[in-house]
């Protein structure tokens, strides 16, 4: 799964998806334990939960929640699964690579494509996963990710808070640069970085340390 983490992020901040388009965050302590993130959609008066990473199901595999816009560049009319074989390697967005495993299911959704896990799922003809999709879910070679979709925005000399894995101390630092999904601070004792694994954006209640 690309790693993708909603914990930290501003409530307000901008947030996409494929099928609901753009939203807000308006919460990232939602009750639901397995869904803490809630999205208010633009058009949509029902807010939808997500998990911290960013999933619209527990059993997906991949991110349906990003910080951008992505394949928006695909053009649906060059799929096409009704002539797909048995046994050819496909890859969905939401369950990641998986198998063909029936071409000519009853319904909307006659292509099964079988994943890790013995999970299945199924497609229509173009690949949609569901028919008010915007865009197919599933393609014949594995869609690249932008790190850029899996954080939020930050100008280099932003003020960010940091902290270790124990959570003990918090600490208001620069940020610097984002490298291998962690954050890069400026250091205060040399002319380096530092990296950190946890980290939200500075809100001004914060304590400087």
């Amino acid at each position: 799964m690309k790693k993708t983490n909603f914990k930290y992020v501003k409530i307000g901040t901008p947030v996409w998806t494929r099928r609901y388009g753009w939203g807000k965050i308006v919460d990232t302590n939602n009750p639901s334990i397995l869904f803490p993130i809630s999205v208010k959609f633009d058009g949509d008066a029902v807010k939808k939960t997500f998990t911290q990473c960013g999933c619209l199901y527990i059993e997906d595999k991949e991110p349906s929640l990003f910080f951008t816009e992505v394949y928006k560049d695909i053009k649906m009319n060059k799929l096409d699964f009704r002539n797909a074989e048995i046994g050819e390697e496909v890859c969905c967005v939401i369950m990641g690579k998986g198998e063909i495993a029936c071409t000519n299911k009853r319904g909307s959704y006659p292509i099964e494509v079988s994943f890790l896990n013995n999970k299945k799922d199924s497609y229509t003809k173009e690949g949609l996963r569901h028919l008010n999709d915007p865009k197919p879910s599933l393609y014949y070679e594995e869609i690249p990710i932008p790190e850029s979709a899996t954080r939020p925005k930050l100008k280099k000399g932003q003020a960010v808070v940091v902290w270790d894995d124990d959570n003990f101390y918090q600490y208001i630092r620069v940020f610097s640069h984002f490298e291998n999904n962690t954050i890069h601070t400026y250091d205060l004792m040399n002319s380096g970085t530092v990296s950190w694994e946890n980290w939200e954006i500075f809100e001004e209640q914060h304590e400087k340390v």
